[in-house]
């Protein structure tokens, strides 16, 4: 039952959300932006009352977004979930923590060496852990721009892989 997943921020805690947007409008890069739990309470508080249903449940969330956000405010959004779900882990060789998944040139392919991530070519069902030395606990994926074709996102439990796989 999905619909268990569709999760949505309570009036206060949207609040502290658009406060924290508003002291950071001008900021420059967004992993510059300190995110710290006191500072945003009834938001972290929201986000740990979900952990059941993420680490026990059906697995995710599906967070609604508010109407009406700017792309760069989106950006910001899914930078302060990153930071209030643990510590962000760096994503690449270049040291970058938030990674952007759009399809850089229609004329780059995979079998040219890009990352699937920044083509309009589609990933095989995989996990994102496989370039990162370090386990991580959750994964925090957020769209700024819905995508005018395709978009999909294919999400499998790994937990019932193994149970497949061990039965």
């Amino acid at each position: 039952d999905v619909s268990r997943a569709e999760v949505s921020f309570s009036q206060q805690a949207r609040g502290e959300m658009r406060d924290f947007l508003a002291c950071h409008q001008n900021e420059g890069r967004m992993e510059e932006i300190a995110v710290h739990r006191p500072d945003l309470p009834r938001l972290a508080d929201e986000i740990d009352g979900w952990l059941g249903e993420i680490e026990g449940g059906i697995r995710f969330v599906l967070i609604q977004p508010d109407e009406g956000s700017s792309p760069r405010d989106l950006q910001v959004r899914h930078w302060v979930l990153s930071n209030l779900f643990g510590e962000p882990l760096v994503q690449n060789s270049e040291g970058d923590r938030q990674v952007h998944v759009w399809d850089r040139d229609p004329m780059r392919r995979m079998a040219d060496g890009a990352r699937y991530h920044q083509t309009h070519e589609g990933g095989d069902v995989h996990t994102d852990n496989v370039n990162i030395p370090s386990l991580w606990d959750y994964l925090v994926f957020g769209c700024t721009v819905p995508a005018a074709v395709g978009g999909w996102n294919v999400i499998v439990s790994g937990h019932a892989v193994y149970h497949y796989l061990v039965n």
